[in-house]
């Protein structure tokens, strides 16, 4: 019985009733019946139409009169951020009228709203058309002042993400005004990143990330010989039988760490992906594409990031990684055909290369005679795949997707199941990149 009552049936009229729901409407329409009950029967009519009149004019004047002197501005405090991190935002309002304001409201720009969500509110006029930041109590005549507060962005994107305002429909709540806000200053939140510290160790496999090599002279692997101390140089490599022979410090000549380079493809054909918003699986692809990319550039590896058709090459240090996140926050996705993760993760690459695929179920069953890993293929290419799946909830879920595609880690869609990536990484590079799988 309850669901006959609020059950829809029929969704084609909502554009022209919802307009109903308005307290404006239902004031007019109370007005006009009062109206034509003074007109044909009672003049009492007239003194319902009068009230009901001055009660319309009174919530449409005051706020337009209030909002006539406002003038308002908001800029961040911090200049990059992150999903789910929070960053300082302030709002400087001016008011050059003696009248205060009442009920002022900061709107729009710092939420996102998917697709969905905005189609809703073309049928449905009763709904909120722009997010509610915060609101303030009063703001006195002739004065200035300034708000700050804690902003926490729900997803990556440059903030705000729209022209902002400020509105107040006080005291009624009949007719809303509102003002532009001037933006002095932006956001640029990145995708969240999870620390990832294990790396593999060299095993002698020809692909391993710990390869040294014997032509440069470094801190690290077998002493390749000795040199005079120079300035600036650490005691601890100090050779002290050469020192004690010649009477003068000499350092030992270790080897060095090849630089590798790691592409890392990810998968943002929009038939692969399926959710909204931040539980989208492709939000989730670019937090898990930033966490292995943070990962190896901590580590002074070179990395390649191949997002669809668009390649990135990104070198070891703190301005690849403000690069790598500049590139995440500001990334619109172009909807590359299905075939282009496919065809650069079976593109032909040196056997010293690691490969990364960043995919989902989806993808990885659309693409599944390139991406199923074949027997020896990590060992002679160094290739393999992660994969986003969305709704599973179990150990056992995550293992049969990662048997049935080969894959080396299956990480939920969910932003929060982003911490479970870290002991699947650390898993691969225990089992899968030191050869013992």
């Amino acid at each position: 019985m309850g669901g006959a009552l609020t059950h829809d049936f029929c969704p084609w009229a909502n554009r022209y009733v919802y307009w109903l729901k308005s307290p404006l409407a239902l004031l007019s329409i109370v007005a006009l019946v009062g109206l034509v009950i003074g007109l044909a029967v009672t003049p009492q009519g007239y003194w319902v139409f009068g009230t009901i009149v001055a009660v319309i004019a009174l919530g449409i004047v005051w706020p337009r009169v209030a909002m006539a002197g406002v003038r308002a501005s908001v800029r961040f405090l911090d200049q990059r951020g992150s999903e789910g991190a929070p960053s300082r935002a302030l709002l400087s309002i001016h008011n050059r009228y003696p009248w205060p304001v009442w009920g002022l409201r900061l709107e729009r720009g710092f939420y996102p709203r998917d697709t969905s969500e905005m189609e809703t509110e073309l049928l449905d006029s009763s709904k909120p058309k722009s997010e509610l930041v915060f609101a303030l109590a009063c703001v006195p005549g002739w004065s200035s002042a300034d708000f700050e507060w804690q902003f926490v962005p729900e997803r990556r994107g440059l903030y705000p993400l729209s022209m902002p305002i400020v509105a107040t429909s006080f005291p009624l709540g009949l007719w809303e005004r509102s003002q532009r806000v001037e933006v002095l200053s932006q956001l640029l939140v990145s995708p969240r990143v999870v620390a990832l510290d294990a790396l593999p160790a060299s095993d002698g496999h020809r692909w391993s990330l710990g390869a040294l090599s014997d032509r440069r002279s470094g801190t690290e692997g077998d002493i390749v010989g000795t040199r005079p101390l120079r300035p600036g140089d650490s005691l601890r490599h100090v050779h002290w039988p050469q020192t004690a022979r010649y009477g003068r410090l000499i350092l030992s000549e270790r080897q060095a760490v090849q630089s590798a380079v790691v592409r890392v493809v990810v998968d943002l054909a929009a038939q692969h992906h399926t959710g909204l918003g931040d539980h989208s699986t492709l939000e989730q692809s670019l937090r898990v594409a930033a966490s292995v990319c943070h990962s190896l550039l901590a580590h002074d590896l070179n990395v390649q990031l191949v997002l669809g058709k668009r390649r990135t090459d990104l070198a070891s240090g703190k301005r690849a990684r403000d690069q790598l996140a500049d590139l995440l926050a500001t990334l619109q996705v172009d909807d590359p055909e299905s075939e282009t993760f496919a065809r650069e993760l079976a593109q032909q690459q040196p056997s010293t290369q690691l490969c990364v695929g960043i995919s989902t179920t989806l993808g990885a069953a659309d693409n599944s005679a390139r991406l199923k890993p074949k027997p020896g293929q990590f060992e002679s290419r160094g290739q393999g795949c992660l994969l986003i799946a969305p709704g599973i909830t179990t150990f056992e879920e995550r293992q049969r997707l990662r048997q049935q595609h080969g894959a080396w880690c299956v990480i939920a869609a969910d932003r929060s199941a982003l911490d479970d990536f870290i002991p699947e990484w650390q898993e691969v590079c225990r089992d899968v990149w030191c050869g013992r799988q």
